[in-house]
């Protein structure tokens, strides 16, 4: 057992660094793969205007009224149901700062009209 590292010659000691530094080295990929993942949270094709107020940190109303009927925001109303959708990729849009379109901008109505 000539190989076997003994505690007066710091091989115990090298070992223990070597294997913290491994640790460490699979701590930062795991946090790394941790914030990809939290950024890549499941994508909606349509978000309501409970869903964004609530993910942007501001209230209803000023997404409904100031936002979507203000056409602030890429929104479409279902004429259905009377209710504002944001597109994911709007929604993502405003998540990454961007800011609210200028004023005058147009707004969308969908859906059946019979």
């Amino acid at each position: 057992m000539e190989n076997t590292p003994r505690n007066g010659d710091g091989g115990i000691e090298r070992l223990l660094s070597a294997v913290v530094l491994q640790m460490l080295s699979i701590e930062t990929k795991v946090g790394e793969i941790h914030e990809m993942l939290a950024s890549q949270q499941a994508r909606k094709a349509w978000y309501t205007t409970t869903e964004v107020a609530e993910k942007m940190g501001v209230s209803v109303y000023t997404v409904r009224v100031r936002w979507c009927a203000g056409a602030r925001i890429r929104a479409k109303k279902d004429f259905e149901t009377g209710q504002w959708r944001i597109s994911g990729e709007e929604f993502e849009r405003l998540r990454r700062g961007g800011g609210l379109l200028p004023r005058g901008s147009e707004s969308e109505v969908v859906g059946n009209e019979d």
